[in-house]
């Protein structure tokens, strides 16, 4: 999701990702599964939801919901 995903981004763009996977981890420690990410692209916001919280977040009519679905 996110500038790339719309196809908007410029050279200052950070890259969004969303992963979908179950988990009992903390939301504010998800991410740290994934760090080696970060040796690949530095500048990466990542975000970690199980289907459930993902289900109820694409479904709610914040504008983050709203900018997931212009992108999927």
């Amino acid at each position: 999701f996110g500038s790339f995903a719309s196809n908007t981004h410029t050279e200052k763009s950070d890259i969004d990702l969303l992963i979908i996977k179950e988990t009992d981890i903390s939301f504010t420690k998800r991410a740290i599964e994934f760090i080696d990410l970060f040796s690949v692209f530095s500048e990466i916001d990542i975000l970690v939801y199980t289907p459930s919280e993902f289900d109820r977040k694409i479904n709610s009519a914040d504008g983050f919901s709203k900018s997931l679905k212009s992108t999927l």
